[in-house]
């Protein structure tokens, strides 16, 4: 979450920025649910543990799936970056 946090002094795009905040509750969703499923366990309520994981399952699919098109709009916006880098370097 700290690197996400970081975006936001790194310069990059409005589009970007807006992509990181759309993705930030996806991962206290993920987080959220690990601690439940961790908590349960250590609490040795096992069963109600295993009950939680299709639940964890749908919000690690929900967030990878996110986390997928953040990367490619940052990859995108690195591409251009450097393109621009090399022009003004000719």
């Amino acid at each position: 979450i700290k690197y996400l946090k970081d975006t936001e002094t790194l310069g990059v795009s409005e589009q970007t920025l807006q992509q990181v905040k759309k993705v930030k509750p996806a991962i206290h969703d993920y987080v959220n649910s690990a601690q439940m499923i961790i908590n349960l366990s250590l609490q040795g309520q096992m069963e109600r543990a295993l009950s939680k994981l299709p639940q964890f399952q749908k919000v690690f699919d929900d967030l990878a799936k996110e986390l997928e098109e953040l990367g490619e709009s940052i990859q995108k916006e690195a591409t251009v970056t450097q393109e621009q880098g090399e022009s003004f370097s000719r």
